[in-house]
């Protein structure tokens, strides 16, 4: 009985230890399957959630970056210091996966040629009443028949056209001594306080230019003559006496506080004046026929302050008294201003018309700007791109461009991932663009290192400004911008309801770097943007310069 018992305790032994070897065996299965699962499953789950939070992480970093910059210049606080952490390594899964890594590349200094920013437009330097001050030489020489000196001028008959230039002294009584012909006679006369006076003219073409204050300015005609003059001063009387019938005077006055009277009673003129200027009197003392033509234009050449003209009311300080209507005389009088006649109208009645009406905008007689053409030289616009080497999702770069921060996938399309500072709205445009001094070279690894910028100066440019004025028409703010990223750049431009019909380019037109997917930071693309001046109330461009370092 007892080798019996023994038997069966040794098979019940061996079972067990079986079981448990199996057991054992099993447990070891788990394990594995576990490890591989993890390895092969969860781990790279993992760890394309940990490159993805680095590249987040690294945008954000490189978007506090944008702001920060952008605060100190437009604080105006020229030394102070940026500092910002930019993260190089990801978060790792130890012992089974390292971190990813990192390499912070300086532009310009690295590599690649530099990413740049230029920019060029042109403004209106400040208005200025111009008006011709002097006269050059006698043109041609004196002809056959006529004698002069430097206060008197006497001609005989003329066949053919003559010019001549005066420039009296203040307080002259100047009358040239002028026989009938067929021909011009044109006459410059730059003087102060002066008598001019031309007598009995008939027959001649006569075209008198005078400039100068407080003259007097007499023209006696006699026969169907038509006398032009152009006066060019303030403070200016000019009397226009009728001694016939079919005359015409074109008079043009630009100038303050004048006064004008004529033709008189004797015979039937026609007078056609037009006038530039404040506080100007008519005296039209009509007579016979005559038929009388007003233009009045509101301008102060003492107070330019615009290049629209007429300006506002300044018009309807010009008057004219003394027309009666007698004996079927006529007279037309046209208000012109640029703002104040909002509903125009005319009046009609015994034989005058005046007429109030509100005109477009032209340029003013004698008002003159200097067009400036200002441009901002090529400059490295972007210092910064971090190059993520990612071992379970695409590699990538974060970079800081001309004042944007871009995301740019290996094989796949850049994106702006924080837009410029660029603000257009058709009447504003707003420019924040910045630029850097030095270089970082590049820094690889793991861990933290810091950037450090100090703000140089500020560059600022800002419209409506006192004397700058954009031009109205034919101007553009052209930019350029030569970046690795144009791509992300056209597609941001394309996709702005302001910017996108302004017809946005790139160059090498058709080129990977233009329109493909990004293939890394080795060539640049062009892309350029005109955008028009003409409709811009507001413009501002501020372009902070900034030095960089780098402290591991």
């Amino acid at each position: 009985m007892a080798f019996r018992s023994s038997h069966r305790s040794w098979r019940l032994r061996s079972r067990r230890a079986q079981v448990s070897a199996v057991a054992t065996i099993l447990g070891l299965l788990l394990v594995v399957t576990f490890i591989a699962n993890f390895l092969t499953t969860s781990l790279p789950n993992q760890m394309q959630v940990n490159d993805l939070n680095h590249e987040l992480q690294v945008e954000n970093q490189f978007g506090r970056l944008q702001a920060a910059l952008e605060a100190a210049s437009n604080a105006q606080a020229i030394g102070a210091l940026v500092s910002q952490p930019i993260s190089l390594g990801s978060a790792g899964d130890p012992p089974f996966a390292n971190p990813d890594g990192a390499t912070l590349h300086g532009v310009p200094g690295y590599q690649f040629t530099p990413a740049n920013t230029s920019y060029s437009f042109s403004v209106l330097g400040g208005a200025g009443y111009d008006p011709p001050g002097g006269f050059g030489a006698h043109n041609p020489a004196l002809p056959s028949g006529c004698t002069a000196t430097s206060i008197t001028l006497s001609c005989g008959y003329l066949s053919s056209a003559f010019r001549y230039n005066f420039s009296l002294p203040a307080g002259t009584a100047f009358t040239p001594t002028l026989d009938d012909g067929s021909s011009l006679f044109a006459l410059n006369v730059s003087t102060n306080s002066s008598a001019i006076t031309f007598n009995n003219i008939q027959g001649l073409h006569l075209y008198v230019i005078v400039i100068g204050n407080h003259n007097t300015i007499t023209i006696d005609s006699n026969g169907a003559v038509r006398p032009s003059l152009i006066v060019l001063g303030s403070n200016n009387t000019i009397a226009l006496n009728s001694q016939g019938g079919g005359n015409v005077y074109i008079v043009h006055v630009y100038g303050n506080d004048n006064t004008v009277t004529g033709p008189g009673t004797a015979g039937d003129s026609t007078v056609y004046l037009t006038v530039y200027g404040i506080g100007t009197v008519w005296d039209v003392t009509d007579g016979g026929s005559d038929a009388n033509y007003a233009w009045f234009n509101g301008f102060n050449p003492s107070d330019v302050t615009s290049t629209s003209c007429p300006y506002d009311g300044l018009a309807n300080t010009n008057t004219f008294s003394g027309f009666t209507g007698a004996n079927a005389a006529s007279m037309a009088v046209t208000y012109n201003n640029s703002t104040t006649n909002n509903h125009p109208y005319t009046h009609t009645g015994s034989g005058l018309t005046v007429t109030y009406q509100s005109v477009a905008s032209s340029t003013c007689p004698y008002v003159s700007q200097t067009e400036l053409s200002i441009a901002h030289a090529i400059t490295p616009g972007a210092v910064v791109y971090a190059s993520l080497s990612n071992a379970y999702i695409p590699s990538a770069d974060v970079a800081f461009d001309e004042g944007a921060v871009v995301f740019a996938q290996y094989g796949g399309y850049p994106i702006l991932y924080e837009a410029p500072a660029i603000e257009y709205t058709g009447t504003t445009l707003s420019v924040w663009f910045p630029q850097f001094t030095g270089s970082i070279g590049a820094s690889y690894g793991l861990g933290t290192v810091d950037l450090t910028f100090r703000l140089l100066s500020v560059q600022t440019f800002a419209l409506p400004a006192t004397g700058l004025s954009l031009p109205t028409s034919g101007s553009y703010f052209d930019l350029t911008i030569q970046t690795p990223y144009a791509e992300a750049w056209m597609t941001w431009l394309d996709a702005s309801a302001t910017l996108a019909p302004l017809d946005p380019t790139c160059t090498p037109a058709g080129s990977a770097v233009c329109t493909g997917a990004y293939q890394g930071a080795g060539t640049l693309g062009t892309v350029t943007l005109a955008i028009p001046t003409s409709g811009l109330a507001a413009l501002s461009v501020t372009v902070p310069n900034y030095s960089i370092a780098l402290t591991a």
